[in-house]
This record gives C-alpha cells, sequence and structure tokens, in this order.
C-alpha cells in the first residue's frame, strides 16, 4: 500500500470478500420491535445476567476454600481436608 502500511495479499483479498456483506449487516431494521419481542429478549438477557451472577458467586466461593485449603497445607497441619466416612 502507498500510506507505509503492511497488508499480506491473503488479508487483503479476505477484506475484500467481506466487503460486500458490510452494507447489508449495517443497514437498519425496516421494523420496530414489538411489545412481546422486547419483553423476551430483556427476560432472556435477565436469566443470562443471573446465570452470570450464580456461576460468579460459586467460582468466588471454590476459591475461598481453595485457599483455606492452601493456608492450612503451608501451616504443616495433616488433617486439612477431613474425610468423611459413614456411620456404621
Amino acid at each position: 500500500m502507498c500510506d507505509g502500511t503492511f497488508v499480506t495479499p491473503t488479508i487483503r483479498y479476505s477484506l475484500l470478500a467481506i466487503r460486500p456483506l458490510i452494507p447489508r449487516m449495517t443497514q437498519p431494521d425496516d421494523h420496530e420491535p414489538t411489545e412481546a419481542e422486547r419483553r423476551r429478549t430483556n427476560l432472556m438477557l435477565l436469566a443470562v445476567a443471573v446465570v452470570v451472577v450464580v456461576l460468579g458467586v460459586y467460582l468466588v466461593n471454590w476459591m475461598i476454600d481453595q485457599r483455606k485449603l492452601q493456608e492450612c497445607l503451608e501451616s504443616g497441619r495433616r488433617n486439612c481436608a477431613p474425610i468423611t466416612a459413614p456411620s456404621r
């Protein structure tokens, strides 16, 4: 290219192949979403957010447990993770 940037032929050809798709992807939709579509979209986003928060809380609690176990093992103790045996 003349402006000092370097573009490999593979990248140039792939960009040329994508170019016809770009105007179609950026054109706005002809219809506005209905109330039911907006409600459904909001409920799906809320469900995804709840799942992310629940998984985040679970992950943080698991990491806290692992940190406590590691600190116990580093202090030289042997009974850091007790095994529960069924009662007879």
